[in-house]
């Protein structure tokens, strides 16, 4: 077993995008039950995001508040797509710069290094950008991460599985091919 400041990093970015993750979910929960939405009395009210002083201009952002409401709360839409930025962001600092880290602290080309989480978080990020988070065949080959998927589903980032990603990637074991040396961080 081997030291690696480069695996080190790409943990610690993994620490602070799921302490993100953490913070916005559960901020957007809390802030989602304290808006004064009455649907009984207002079925069709809607939420304006932007200016705070309406002679600044119009909102960024309106939609139905119901909808808000709903989107924001524990496992639901807001935090699935939050979830997928964050699985996504992961894999391109992985594949941009901290796998290359690696490579280059072994004297390896990037090719020669290995590690079966990220190559599952790579179909994962295929899924998201290019399938619209459906699910592929592929899905077979997922066996480090312990997420219950099924081809052609839609594929629904819960809080569940973004602590199950950060066990994986607390615990994530590099290889270096064609040597016999494998980091993990003990």
């Amino acid at each position: 077993m081997s030291e690696s400041a480069a695996l080190d990093a790409f943990q610690s970015s993994c620490h602070e995008l799921y302490t993100c993750f953490v913070f916005a979910s559960d901020g957007m929960e809390k802030l989602s039950q304290t808006l004064p939405v009455d649907e009984s009395k207002y079925p069709n009210q809607k939420l304006y995001i932007g200016n705070m002083d309406r002679g600044q201009g119009p909102a960024q952002s309106v939609m139905s508040a119901k909808k808000a409401i709903e989107s924001a709360r524990r496992d639901g839409e807001f935090q699935d797509m939050l979830a997928k930025s964050l699985l996504v962001r992961l894999y391109a600092e992985w594949e941009e710069f901290h796998r290359s880290q690696i490579a280059h602290e072994y004297g390896v080309p990037n090719d020669h290094v290995l590690c079966g989480l990220m190559g599952e978080l790579r179909r994962v990020r295929n899924w998201i950008v290019h399938n619209r988070s459906i699910v592929k065949r592929d899905v077979s080959r997922i066996s480090v991460l312990p997420w219950v998927l099924k081809e052609g589903v839609e594929m629904k980032v819960s809080s569940q599985m973004m602590r199950e990603f950060m066990t994986c990637a607390n615990n994530m074991k590099v290889d270096l091919k064609p040597t016999n040396i494998s980091l993990q961080r003990p």
